[in-house]
């Protein structure tokens, strides 16, 4: 069994497989087929659930790892859809918490926001001994 010569020849028929294929797809003329995201993620679960138990039970590794890259390799561009539905899937998920909600015209500003406590007596805690008075503060004044 010779690896190097096997490769092309898979190749080769995937090539004839797909000519076939266009020529079909030419020749009806039906509603465009889906591929729900559901189904290609079940159906390449299988096929890695397959391909591990050829894997497993074949006592030609050397064989087995061929046949597994080879059908890896096939299934590549569904393998990446999947990923970019996936991706696509959790982004918009993701979007809800980042989206502004407008906010009502006929409502007044003030009752839109919340609320803040008042900051007068942070001065009193938290006063830089560098900095300047620029009003006199008669309530806080210890100097007197």
């Amino acid at each position: 069994f010779d690896a190097s010569e096997e490769l092309p020849k898979i190749k080769e028929n995937c090539f004839s497989c797909k000519a076939k294929d266009a020529e079909d797809d030419e020749v009806k003329d039906a509603k465009p087929r889906e591929l729900p995201t559901s189904v290609l993620s079940s159906i390449l679960r299988a096929v890695d659930k397959q391909l591990q138990i050829l894997e497993d039970n074949d006592y030609n590794a050397e064989r087995s790892r061929i046949a597994v890259c080879g059908v890896k390799s096939f299934l590549a561009p569904y393998e990446q859809l999947l990923c970019e539905r996936t991706k696509t899937a959790k982004q918009q998920t993701l979007d809800v918490f980042f989206k502004l909600t407008p906010k009502k015209q006929s409502e007044p500003q003030s009752e839109d926001t919340e609320p803040q406590p008042p900051t007068s007596g942070i001065r009193r805690f938290f006063r830089p001994s560098h900095a300047t008075k620029t009003a006199p503060d008669t309530d806080d004044d210890d100097d007197n």
